[in-house]
């Protein structure tokens, strides 16, 4: 009631994110702002930009842009301090399957 009753005067909205990937996060997100009540603009801040959107998603505001292999993950890590915070990319393992002969 209370988020439905703020977004009532219709605010400005922040979204922010670690990693924008495919855009289906903040598209889940954006529907979850518009099913509580209307707001009066959406903005996106993002720390990293993946890139391969599956959807017409856009940053106001990015990090970083990272390009890396669809289906390698980037890994965010927030520590204690800002010395402790880092970002890796972690590519899949190889398949130990062999073809058949």
């Amino acid at each position: 009631v209370g988020v439905a009753r703020a977004l009532a005067a219709d605010p400005p909205v922040l979204l922010m994110d670690e990693v924008l990937f495919t855009g289906r996060t903040v598209r889940a997100a954006i529907e979850a702002i518009n099913d509580v009540g209307r707001a009066a603009s959406i903005r996106l801040a993002i720390l990293f930009d993946r890139g391969c959107r599956e959807l017409p998603i856009q940053p106001d505001a990015c990090g970083a842009l990272v390009q890396l292999p669809r289906q390698a993950s980037l890994l965010v890590e927030f520590g204690d301090s800002a010395e402790q915070d880092r970002a890796f990319s972690v590519l899949p393992e190889a398949s130990s399957q062999t073809a058949p002969a």
